[in-house]
């Protein structure tokens, strides 16, 4: 019980001697600044350190949220790219494909000029299912009235 009387009889001591630097800095403007000016200039060193750490912090986890917040457009105008370039492919091969058969029409255009016979063109679209025969189906036979077979 000894124990506990000091360290209240301590805590009221601290209490009333903060309400009196409380007061007296209240009360005597002129005399508190001097005494803040003596008392600051070596304590606002000492604060200084904590002060430009978590001055430090804040300024680095700025910059890392904003870098995040960068990235995020970075990635969305990455997908919107990915987007562009599946589609510009898309049109490549559509291309490619269409000079493919361009070249291959020149060809039989060239081949039907210098044929001495009188030649008709026509696509293959459908070959016979059987090993007996090497059968074909053309798309221009009813139009043309005309019939081939062809046998291995």
């Amino acid at each position: 019980m000894a124990i506990s009387r000091s360290t209240y009889g301590t805590r009221r001591l601290a209490i009333v001697l903060f309400a009196c630097l409380l007061v007296a800095l209240l009360l005597l403007p002129s005399q508190s600044q001097r005494l803040l000016q003596y008392v600051g200039g070596p304590l606002g060193q000492i604060l200084s350190v904590p002060l430009a750490a978590f001055s430090s912090i804040d300024h680095g986890i700025s910059e890392t949220w904003n870098a995040y917040l960068a990235l995020q457009s970075v990635h969305e105008e990455n997908r919107q790219l990915r987007r562009d370039i599946e589609l510009l492919e898309g049109q490549n091969n559509q291309l490619r494909e269409a000079v493919a058969a361009t070249q291959r029409y020149e060809t039989l255009l060239n081949f039907k000029q210098q044929s001495p016979s009188q030649t008709v063109a026509a696509q293959v679209i459908g070959r016979d299912a059987t090993n007996w025969y090497g059968g074909m189906i053309l798309n221009r036979a009813k139009a043309t009235a005309f019939v081939w077979r062809w046998e291995w």
